[in-house]
């Protein structure tokens, strides 16, 4: 899987370098980013940027993303960047393209 910055592969020291634990951190907040993910999406809804089916088919996913995380052992596979990664690439799984709009006037930061 390519990392979101495209098709630049790092050097793994220099990658281990910059990125550290970040996996391990984001995995101890992945539960309350699918949370405020779930927040988020349903603003977008209340302002009629995404319609009712949408709604429910982020929140479906969203749902079934959390009871993977809830389970004792989980950790971010490595093929993924981070948590944000994470959650929006296995959204697509079960949400195709509509996962791309959770990002909406939302910034990663």
């Amino acid at each position: 899987m390519n990392k979101l910055w495209g098709d630049i592969t790092p050097d793994k020291e220099l990658e281990k370098f910059c990125v550290g634990d970040d996996l391990a951190v984001d995995t101890k907040l992945l539960p309350h980013d699918i949370k405020a993910t779930l927040a988020h999406v349903q603003m977008l809804a209340s302002l009629n940027l995404l319609s009712k089916n949408e709604l429910a088919d982020i929140e479906n996913g969203l749902n079934e993303l959390s009871k993977i995380v809830s389970k004792k052992g989980f950790k971010i596979p490595e093929k993924y960047e981070d948590g944000h990664s994470f959650i929006e690439f296995e959204l697509h799984k079960s949400c195709n393209k509509l996962a791309r709009k959770i990002h909406f006037l939302r910034s990663r930061n």
